[in-house]
Order: structure tokens, then sequence, then C-alpha cells
């Protein structure tokens, strides 16, 4: 966790209110979580785009997926609890 006094490179705002850091650090957690999940047995980059077969959000090609049985495509947004 970031302190008061550091300060953000691009804007020398402190890292607690820069909105680049917070963005820089949101892409670091979601590329942790994909990565975690292709180790997961059964779960795999997608080569084409689509929608996810629990929740119908869209994802775009490389998105983890995984076949579900009974429903199609699983993609990462509804891979908790699989």
């Amino acid at each position: 966790m970031p302190t008061r006094d550091e300060q953000c490179e691009c804007c020398e705002l402190p890292l607690v209110s820069c909105g680049k850091a917070a963005e820089t650090k949101q892409r670091a957690e979601a590329k942790a979580r994909r990565v975690a999940l292709l180790r997961r047995p059964g779960w795999f980059p997608s080569d084409f785009p689509g929608a996810c077969a629990r929740c119908s959000e869209w994802f775009p090609v490389g998105t983890p997926i995984r076949r579900d049985q009974v429903k199609g495509w699983l993609a990462e947004c509804c891979s908790e609890g699989n």
C-alpha cells in the first residue's frame, strides 16, 4: 500500500490520488488473476470473441474460458466458484 508521501511519476500527485497509478494497479491485478486462472485445469485463452454462457457478458480474444457441459463457454467473469 502506498504511503501518503509517495508521489506518482506522471503527475507528482500522491499515489493514492492518481488515477493513472490506480489503473496500473488494477491492470496488474487483472493480469495476475488471468495467469492464475489459466493455470487451472480446463481453462485456456479464447481464440475468438464471444459471450459468457452464464452471464452473457461479452469477452475479447485471449480471455480465459472453459467448457461447461450444460451451458456452453464460461468466461473469467464467472470463474469464481467453478
